[in-house]
């Protein structure tokens, strides 16, 4: 439910209730990996980098064939201009 209402509040452009719901998504299920994946992109819309790399990181640790958490993380990477590692990501 909370996972589902982040997507429709980064959808409208709510990035802070957004970033509440996916907070809660997670609280419920620590390893809801999509809440996680989620939560890393919002982090991302906000700019706050290096907590959008650390829940990505996070992700990709209870699910190290989650592909999308890996493109997400990629593109965090980029964004800090580590390339090289955007690369491997």
């Amino acid at each position: 439910m909370w996972n589902v209402q982040g997507a429709s509040y980064r959808k409208i452009g709510n990035l802070d209730k957004a970033e509440k719901a996916y907070r809660k998504a997670i609280k419920s299920n620590p390893n809801f990996i999509d809440a996680l994946n989620n939560l890393g992109a919002v982090l991302r819309d906000k700019d706050d980098l290096l907590r959008a790399k650390e829940v990505l990181n996070q992700a990709i640790g209870k699910n190290p064939k989650f592909p999308e958490a890996f493109n997400n993380l990629g593109n965090v990477l980029s964004d800090l201009g580590d390339y090289k590692a955007a690369v491997i990501a």
